[in-house]
């Protein structure tokens, strides 16, 4: 029969061209759907017909039972809010009963029995299936419609006024030998009536009563009135709008609730009373109080939309690991938590993304093995994982039996979009494990359970406090970034107490018990108000002053004050300002005595025995007295940036009247020597070196004054005033009257050296038009400590240019060391350069020169001027042959030690992009470190930066540390100086 559905029935969306009919709960049938018309527009959407052509439509073959149209025609003009005719060809062919129905016929799983009701006694009397008789005994039906079914029960309604079957038959449940009956009266399923008096069933058609059904009885077990145990009550189900039912009892009362999220695990009530342990939220950066982040490759983390993304970059074997600072506290017979947020995005086979309750060794886990997501189980250090495909509980992949719905629709979950989990056991070692998400329909849902009790004779776990721990490790190769994604982590237990010894911190919780403080005030009748405070929470009292007032501050805190300085305890706490003007501060001098040790790497400034150097910040000298009692072993003076990479401090006796420096090993002879020295690096010590005898020790002074070298002078060469030792055979033992080098323990004058500052021509228009040097063995520069230089470069034919350097050597020129480069000399002409005065630390000089290009005729001069006066430290490279688009290049070390300031200087051509050049420094030539900022060159430009760190390194270098692109270096210059 064609019959027009109600609107509830089905769901019309236009913008899909769909009209869905899931509302009907599976009911719907696509060959019984006649037509669709949008009354609102007078428009045809659909027709079964063929005719007319295009408005015809599919039917959903991905859900059962292919309950959603998807029309052909058109949906201009059509809107959701519009209302739709939907003519439909219903099963039930509805008519209505007239007379008194004496008879039935049920059938159970297609066997009809007939029954007749007997008009003399009222029995009721069970007849063959082919046989159907009236109440005066008549056959009113020599056949029955025969019906399939399973375990259905289906009556046939008769009249005794009508020669046949006039009632529809009526599908009637029978579950657990649970029978109800209904009758449909004009398509309308109307619900029997139950007679109060006789316990009997009425059913009605039109108003008038067609059977009475006697309930005395169910499956063959008598019923009687009242309360009856469970296995002889009738099954009945709570309605889901139930209003609240009363319980009230003079008596202590037995209730049995079903688990709900009320409860832990354990049955223990919650009320709400989860006690947080470890909190964490990611809309800011949690800091290292909270958590420590671990990574490795190309591993990061970004803060962003509220939220961490964590990830392992493109790099192979990369990692990201996030582990909270706190743990969770294990009670027994409690429930521990953890609830946190999760998006996983670009799972791949070479990684494993999760994130739980875990550390190294023990705990759980939820997210991808691979590319299979899993909850995973460690116990010992030893993983075990459970694919989603065997999930025991929710696979969440929207099956119709999944409790992950919205508006009650099952649905499958995206574990690439946040979504709220939770982990929960109660350990005792054999509890449940439960792993639980949280559907849009705002339910907890279960989807996996490790039923540990009676499995296994070990715990789950090994140790139940547990952080709270996400860890991305990319295990193989792939350029996929994988990342996981997390919000904000609660982890606890289900226990209000912790043990009386914990120790409280700032990262403890607890709640607030808050006090309001009020007094009476004087006037008013003496009422009371609340206590002010300021904002720093500091009482506020107010008094009103009038004249001038003089303030006694005889007490601090409680404690008497009184005028002068006091120890720290007994004194006012002030701050200073901050603009405040420089104060000059002076530091004192600070001694220490060293301990006795002999062992080969012990630091003899060390109260304690170890290598350890002496922090000498702010010092500018050092001298040390060093006991030695016995002969044997050796010490060494050495000084360090970095306490771990040692070099050799030149040092000075105070009782020698020597110039040259002690620089290496100093044998152990028993004395007790003070020796000085300079100050250029943080840390200092004093090495043993070889085991030494007897009971050495070593007493430190530092000092703020400025080091400067003992310089012997001598008034008049006698035995009186000089420390003269006499060699050879003496007649005699007269005065000595004459001082030289053959009885005197001094080294000779070199010949032609003076004391005055007298230019020396050192060259004189040498030819310079191919490279070379002033000569192998050098200058001598023993009898000078600085040296100013004029060099003259005459270019008079060719094409090139000259780069000259100034060069020392420290082992009579056996090997050379650039000092100072001076600038490049290019073109025809005259130039003269300038070298202000010069601090040579080698016992020689001499002069190099490279030509690039081809010269014919030029020449250069050095007129040298040594001086007695010491000098800063002046240091200078360049260097023309890096090349900046090549990342790691790198200029040629420059020897810097006892330097206070360096400057680099980078000169680019006008082409490509300028790279970024890093100034670095090294304390054994080998291994280098970054200082300072980087130097972003500028194209066509020169850039500089200067460093002003007090201590520069021992040897410095300029690298590459971005490379340019199509970039031309013009020159790289390294300069360095130092006060002495």
């Amino acid at each position: 029969m064609k019959i027009t559905l109600d609107p509830i029935q089905f769901v019309f969306t236009p913008s899909t061209n769909t009209v869905s009919f899931v509302p009907m709960s599976g009911a719907f049938k696509p060959e019984r759907l006649l037509a669709v018309i949008n009354t609102t527009t007078g428009k045809l959407v659909y027709s079964a017909a063929s005719q007319p052509a295009g408005f015809g439509g599919t039917f959903s073959t991905t859900t059962f039972p292919n309950d959603t149209l998807t029309y052909f025609s058109s949906n201009a003009g059509q809107s959701a809010s519009d209302i739709l005719q939907v003519l439909y060809d219903s099963e039930t062919q509805p008519q209505i009963v007239s007379g008194n129905v004496s008879s039935y016929i049920l059938e159970s799983g297609g066997n009809t029995i007939g029954g007749v009701q007997d008009a003399a006694s009222g029995d009721y009397k069970l007849l063959t299936a082919s046989n159907t008789y009236a109440a005066d005994g008549t056959p009113i039906l020599s056949t029955v419609d025969p019906m399939t079914g399973g375990d259905g029960l289906n009556i046939h309604l008769q009249s005794s006024s009508y020669g046949g079957q006039v009632g529809n038959p009526i599908p009637v449940p029978n579950n657990n030998n649970a029978l109800s009956v209904g009758f449909l009266n004009n398509s309308v399923l109307v619900s029997p009536a139950m007679d109060p008096v006789t316990n009997q069933l009425i059913v009605q058609s039109s108003g008038v009563p067609l059977q009475a059904v006697d309930l005395t009885s169910v499956d063959g077990a008598p019923i009687a009135l009242g309360s009856a145990p469970m296995g002889s009550s009738l099954p009945v189900t709570i309605a889901s709008d139930q209003t609240a039912i009363p319980i009230t009892s003079s008596s202590p009362i037995n209730v049995n609730v079903t688990q709900s999220v009320s409860q832990d695990i354990l049955g223990v009530a919650i009320g709400g009373n989860r006690n947080n342990q470890i909190e964490i939220a990611f809309n800011t950066a949690p800091g290292a109080a909270l958590i420590t982040n671990t990574f490795t490759g190309s591993g990061s983390v970004n803060i962003t939309n509220g939220h961490s993304i964590y990830q392992t970059g493109t790099s192979t074997s990369s990692s990201a690991r996030a582990v909270s600072v706190q743990t969770t506290t294990y009670r027994p017979a409690h429930e521990i938590y953890a609830a946190f947020t999760a998006a996983f995005q670009t799972p791949q086979a070479s990684c494993q993304s999760r994130i739980g309750l875990f550390d190294a060794s023990n705990g759980f886990a939820i997210g991808y093995n691979g590319g299979t997501f899993s909850v995973f189980v460690r116990n010992g250090g030893v993983e075990t994982s459970t694919p989603q495909s065997s999930f025991n509980t929710d696979t969440l992949t929207g099956l119709s039996t999944s409790k992950f719905k919205r508006n009650g629709i099952p649905e499958s979950i995206s574990f690439a979009v946040s979504n709220l989990f939770r982990i929960r056991f109660a350990w005792l070692g054999s509890a449940n494990i439960f792993f639980e998400v949280f559907s849009p329909d705002g339910e907890w849902v279960l989807f996996h359970n490790i039923r540990q009790p009676n499995t296994s004779f070990n715990p789950s776990i090994q140790n139940p406090n547990l952080p709270m721990t996400l860890e991305l490790v990319k295990t193989g190769g792939g350029l996929t970034n994988s990342t996981l994604t997390t919000a904000c982590w609660g982890a606890g237990t289900t226990s209000a107490y912790s043990p009386i010894t914990d120790t409280l911190n700032d990262k403890s919780l607890a709640a607030l018990t808050r006090s309001v403080i009020t007094g009476v005030t004087t006037g008013g009748g003496g009422g009371y108000v609340n206590v002010k405070v300021n904002p720093s929470g500091a009482l506020v009292t107010d008094s009103t002053i009038s004249g001038t007032v003089a303030t006694n501050i005889s007490q601090y805190g409680g404690t008497a004050t009184t005028l002068g300085q006091k120890a720290m305890t007994a004194s006012m706490p002030v701050v200073l300002a901050s603009d405040q003007s420089s104060v000059n501060i002076g530091l004192p001098d600070l001694y220490t005595a060293g301990a006795i040790n002999t062992a080969i790497g012990n630091n003899l400034f060390n109260a304690v025995a170890g290598p350890t150097g002496t922090d000498a910040s702010g010092y500018k000298s050092a001298a040390v007295q060093v006991f030695l009692t016995a002969a044997g072993g050796s010490i060494e003076f050495q000084h360090s940036s970095d306490n771990t990479n040692w070099v050799t401090i030149p040092v000075f006796r105070v009782d020698s009247v020597s110039p040259n420096p002690i620089t290496g090993v100093i044998a152990g002879v028993i004395s007790s020597n003070v020796y000085h020295f300079p100050i250029k690096q943080r840390y200092i010590r004093l090495n043993v070196t070889a085991t030494l005898s007897g009971s050495p020790r070593a007493n430190l002074r530092l000092s703020q004054e400025s080091w400067s070298p003992i310089i012997p002078v001598s008034v008049q060469s006698v035995a009186g005033n000089l420390n003269a030792t006499v060699s050879g055979s003496l007649t005699s033992a007269g005065t000595v009257t004459q001082a030289t080098a053959a009885n005197l323990n001094c080294t000779a004058v070199v010949a032609g050296a003076t004391l005055a500052s007298t230019a020396v021509g050192d060259m004189v228009s040498v030819s310079t038009v191919a490279s070379g040097n002033s000569g192998a063995t050098g200058i001598s520069t023993l009898n000078s400590h600085a040296h100013s230089f004029q060099v003259t470069n005459l270019i008079t034919t060719g094409t090139g240019s000259i780069d000259a350097v100034i060069q020392e050597s420290y082992d009579a020129g056996a090997n050379w060391i650039d000092i100072f480069h001076l600038d490049r000399v290019t073109g025809v002409g005259t130039v003269r350069q300038q070298i202000p005065s010069l601090k040579v630390n080698g016992d020689r000089i001499r002069y190099a020169w490279t030509v690039t290009g081809t010269l014919t005729t030029a020449t250069m001069s050095v007129i040298r001027i040594p001086r007695q006066v010491t000098s800063g430290n002046l240091r200078r490279i360049y260097n023309r042959t890096l090349d900046p688009n090549t990342l790691g290049s790198s200029t040629a070390s420059l020897f810097t030690e006892g330097c206070e300031y360096t400057d680099l200087i980078v000169n680019m051509a006008a082409s490509g992009t300028a790279p970024v050049i890093q100034l670095q420094g090294s304390e054994d030539n080998t291994n280098w470190y970054n200082i300072g900022t980087a130097l972003t060159a500028t194209v066509g430009s020169t850039t500089a930066l200067s460093l002003a760190d007090g201590s520069v390194p021992k040897f410095c270098r300029a690298t590459v540390a971005t490379a340019g692109a199509g970039s031309t270096l013009n020159y790289i210059a390294i300069k360095a100086k130092g006060a002495s």
